[in-house]
């Protein structure tokens, strides 16, 4: 009988530090200056300046795009009067109607100096070779900075993990020649350099310690038009559900799909209203957020106060801990809805592929359902859980491995 009681008290204390929900504000300041780097388990992570620079170089793994500080008014041109051998003689007369070159909203890996690209080996300011493994130089750059001037820029080539590169004004003073070493940059996404004062900086946190940026970015609102915009980009490995038109209590999400999409979130959850020139957040919409570590938050936007004190509010909630903590091969069990009153889906993360045993508990210890989980999967598990049949109340649901046992608690109304 102990033992008994023993489980079922570990299953209800579980359910219950779960799905407490959180109210959160996050501030980049005012004038939407700051970037701010999110943690759903462990909240602010970083808070920094967001001018201090002007490209970025991608520091992760085999990556080679190169990105520009849009959101601080940087903007970037293809010189489209010659190639690498007309760097002494770069001509800017017209460029007011040169085309522009922005991020893509929807993926980290897709600079503004990507866009210009055009074929397979082509990566926009390079081209790789399948036998170097190097990416060489075969265009120049024009950047318009946040203060007005300009530079050129010939970025040489990335080779065994550095990028070389110059840049001068354009008339060809100030010419500066610069690496930045991936190496330097261990367990981040980006190094990021200022062409106004020749400097790098290691602005980022570890990339496995935040999940969400909040801050301003370059956004295409209308076929040509840019601007900046204040939301939210997701972290490389974060995946989000955007779900609409349901109450955020209601909101489901395991039968939907979620997406790599940085700007998923993005910046249109809330609006402008314009007769008092204060912003409201979207009714009847929630995001739910795969983190860093593996586990789903529903995340729903209360407010935002705007470039006065760049305050967004929200509310944060840990639906499902998928995360395998050392020494277990299991996760916590994520069991969604619950309560429920007709089926569940129980998800689960497993360190390697073996046979799993399920069994439902009534509060006395009886044994109501038992099912042979032979299929399961090493990862990321579903199962479907039939309740409309059981007497509302409160169950104790286990899942055991040969060498480790979780359990959660599952309510029916």
């Amino acid at each position: 009988m102990v033992k008994k009681i023993t489980l079922i008290f570990a299953g209800i204390v579980s359910v219950f530090n779960l799905n407490a929900q959180v109210t959160e504000t996050v501030s980049v300041g005012a004038g939407y200056t700051n970037d701010v780097y999110y943690s759903l388990e462990n909240d602010e992570v970083k808070t920094i300046d967001r001018a201090s620079w002007d490209i970025a170089f991608q520091v992760s793994g085999m990556g080679s795009t190169i990105r520009t500080n849009g959101a601080n008014d940087v903007v970037l041109y293809g010189y489209e009067k010659g190639d690498t051998s007309h760097w002494s003689s770069v001509d800017t007369a017209g460029i007011s109607g040169w085309k522009k070159y922005y991020n893509s909203d929807t993926s980290w890996s897709k600079g503004a100096f990507s866009e210009t690209a055009q074929g397979m080996m082509d990566l926009g300011w390079g081209k790789y070779s399948m036998i170097t493994h190097y990416v060489t130089a075969d265009s120049l750059f024009v950047l318009k900075l946040a203060n007005g001037g300009y530079k050129k820029l010939w970025i040489d080539r990335l080779a065994s993990g550095v990028y070389y590169f110059k840049h001068a004004d354009l008339d060809g003073s100030n010419e500066k020649l610069d690496t930045l070493r991936k190496s330097d940059y261990v367990d981040r996404n980006f190094g990021y350099y200022s062409l106004q004062n020749g400097t790098k900086t290691n602005r980022e946190p570890d990339n496995k310690s935040w999940d969400l940026v909040f801050g301003k970015y370059a956004k295409e609102v209308a076929p040509g038009y840019v601007m900046g915009v204040t939301g939210v980009l997701a972290n490389g490995g974060v995946s989000i559900n955007q779900v609409n038109g349901f109450a955020v209590e209601n909101a489901d999400t395991l039968n939907t799909s979620f997406s790599d999409n940085i700007s998923e979130i993005g910046y249109d959850w809330k609006k402008l209203d314009y007769a008092t020139y204060k912003y409201a957040a979207t009714d009847s919409l929630t995001y739910f957020v795969k983190s860093i570590v593996g586990d789903v938050w529903k995340v729903a936007f209360t407010g935002f106060e705007g470039s006065s004190t760049g305050n967004f509010m929200f509310t944060k909630e840990k639906m499902i801990a998928l995360s395998l903590e050392e020494g277990h091969s299991l996760s916590q069990l994520g069991i969604y809805p619950n309560p429920a009153s007709d089926f569940v889906n129980i998800v689960f993360n497993q360190r390697e592929a073996s046979a799993l045993q399920l069994n439902l508990y009534s509060l006395t210890g009886k044994l109501v359902h038992t099912k042979s989980l032979n299929d399961a999967k090493a990862g990321i598990n579903q199962q479907n859980l039939n309740v409309s049949h059981l007497p509302k109340g409160m169950y104790v649901l286990s899942i055991n491995s040969l060498n480790d046992k979780v359990q959660q608690t599952i309510i029916v109304k």
